[in-house]
């Protein structure tokens, strides 16, 4: 069962639009949608009750402590979360869900996979690609989301808190059936 939903993102105000908040966007609209308010941690703050919607403090490149953090403080195993980030190697619009997986080419999630010492854990992916060719990935991702690109984003965020919702009631196994095809 999912605990905890874990938005990946800088907590920076000037990243917010960019493509690698995108995670931590899209559990803030969660949380927004269950009329939750998030309480302060030492490095994350969260919502109460469960399943409990949490951003971290820290840097998207050290996401590993704050997941960490939670894990230690709630008595939880990796198992018990779902990661929800960007991923440049997926098209815009496009979600995968998975049960598990290594950090791939996303550095907050390579710092969770290494805190944790596990790629077992569920995960959400919001894809945000491709890359421009020549264009730095580092750079593109924390670019803002050009304005001809929003609805895009935000209708592959409103799919993708449908896809959470069906987490939650059907279960990982269909709301990957569901989500992951196309």
């Amino acid at each position: 069962m999912i605990r905890f939903v874990i938005g990946l993102g800088n907590p920076d105000a000037k990243y917010a639009a960019t493509p690698h908040n995108l995670g931590r966007v899209l559990v803030e609209k969660a949380a927004e949608a269950r009329k939750l308010k998030f309480r302060e941690g030492s490095s994350f703050v969260s919502t109460e009750g469960e399943p409990s919607f949490v951003l971290s403090k820290t840097y998207m490149n050290e996401s590993g402590k704050a997941v960490s953090d939670l894990l230690t403080k709630e008595g939880a195993t990796p198992q018990e979360i779902l990661v929800c980030y960007d991923d440049f190697d997926l098209p815009v619009g496009t979600l995968r869900i998975r049960k598990k997986g290594s950090g791939g080419t996303h550095n907050g999630m390579k710092s969770i996979v290494e805190r944790l010492t596990s790629e077992d854990f569920p995960r959400l992916r919001i894809g945000v690609g491709p890359v421009p060719p020549g264009e730095d990935a580092a750079a593109f991702v924390l670019k803002p989301i050009p304005k001809s690109q929003w609805e895009a984003h935000k209708n592959a965020l409103d799919r993708a808190l449908e896809a959470m919702e069906s987490i939650f009631i059907e279960g990982l196994e269909k709301a990957m059936n569901k989500f992951n095809a196309g």
